[in-house]
C-alpha cells in the first residue's frame, strides 16, 4: 500500500497567484517560483527563511521559469513576450544578464534542452521560437500547425533535434526543430469530446507525460 503524502512546509514569498515552479536537477534543496506579482522567488529548503526575490521582469507577470539541466545558478524566465536569463549567484539584482525579444505574443512556457544550448518559447500565437543560447540568436520559428495558443513545449531528452509542443487546439506536435518541420501530429480533440484549457507536457524518466487542463 502506498504511503500517504504529507504536507511538510509552505513556501511564502509572493503577493499574487503562483504561475510556475521549478527545481534544478542538480540541486534538490532549491525551488524557484514565479507569479503574477512580477517576481521570481528562490527558496533554499535547508533553511527556514532563506528566500531571494528577483524583480527584473519589467513589471509583468512571470509566466514560466526553468533552470538549465546541468546548473542550478542559471534560470530562464518568461514575462510578457520576452525571455530573461538570470544569474542566481548575483543575488536579488535589478537586471537580467540577457533578454530575448523574438516572440510576438505572450509566452506560456520556456524550456531548455539537455545540453543547455537551445531554448524554446511557446506563445499565444501558436508559434514556438527556438533560440540558440551559445550564439544568442533566433535559430528557428516553428509555426503553421497550432491554430490556437501554444501552451506547452519540451525538448526530447534523448533526441537532440526534437521537441514536443501542445496547444489549446488539442494538438500535440513532435517537431524536428533543426529542419523546422513537424514529424507527427496527434489531435487529442478527435478522441476526447472536451474543450481544453491547456495541454501541459513534461518528460519523466524519458517518457512524455501529458496533463490536460479542461474547462468546467
Amino acid at each position: 500500500m502506498a504511503s500517504e503524502a504529507k504536507l511538510t512546509r509552505k513556501l511564502k514569498g509572493h503577493s499574487r497567484s503562483l504561475l510556475c515552479c521549478h527545481a534544478p536537477l542538480v540541486h534538490s534543496d532549491l525551488v524557484a517560483t514565479s507569479a503574477q506579482d512580477a517576481k521570481v522567488c528562490l527558496f533554499d529548503l535547508r533553511e527556514r527563511n532563506n528566500v531571494q526575490h528577483y524583480e527584473c521582469f519589467g513589471g509583468e507577470a512571470v509566466s514560466s521559469i526553468c533552470f538549465t539541466p546541468t546548473r542550478s545558478d542559471i534560470l530562464y524566465a518568461s514575462a510578457g513576450s520576452s525571455v530573461y536569463c538570470v544569474d542566481m549567484r548575483s543575488g536579488s539584482v535589478g537586471e537580467a544578464t540577457m533578454k530575448f525579444n523574438y516572440n510576438s505574443e505572450e509566452i506560456n512556457q520556456v524550456a531548455v534542452n539537455q545540453k543547455a544550448n537551445y531554448l524554446a518559447a511557446a506563445d499565444d500565437s501558436g508559434d514556438i521560437k527556438v533560440i540558440d543560447l551559445e550564439k544568442c540568436r533566433l535559430q528557428r520559428t516553428l509555426r503553421g500547425v497550432h491554430t490556437n495558443i501554444c501552451s506547452s513545449v519540451q525538448f526530447h531528452p534523448h533526441r537532440p533535434w526534437e521537441l514536443i509542443s501542445g496547444g489549446l487546439d488539442s494538438k500535440i506536435v513532435k517537431w524536428d526543430f533543426n529542419k523546422g518541420r513537424p514529424l507527427k501530429i496527434l489531435d487529442q480533440g478527435l478522441f476526447i469530446e472536451k474543450i481544453f484549457a491547456g495541454i501541459f507536457l513534461f518528460f519523466h524518466s524519458g517518457v512524455l507525460e501529458v496533463l490536460l487542463g479542461q474547462t468546467p
